[in-house]
């Protein structure tokens, strides 16, 4: 995960000394598939708190 982090960061740093449109579009597409897995796991536990919650 810190990994990750840390790659994100470089790329970050790289876009912005140097934006050009292979390199935006790969880090939103790491953003997106390092945010949306956070998403979903905390959606599922909702809803099965809430379906425990409400029995």
């Amino acid at each position: 995960m810190v990994g990750v982090i840390n790659f994100l960061k470089r790329g970050a740093a790289r876009i912005l000394m140097k934006p050009n449109a292979l390199s935006l579009f790969v880090w939103m597409l790491a953003l997106i598939v390092s945010i949306v897995p956070m998403f979903i796991l905390t959606g599922l536990q909702k809803k099965f708190l809430g379906d425990r919650c409400s029995r």
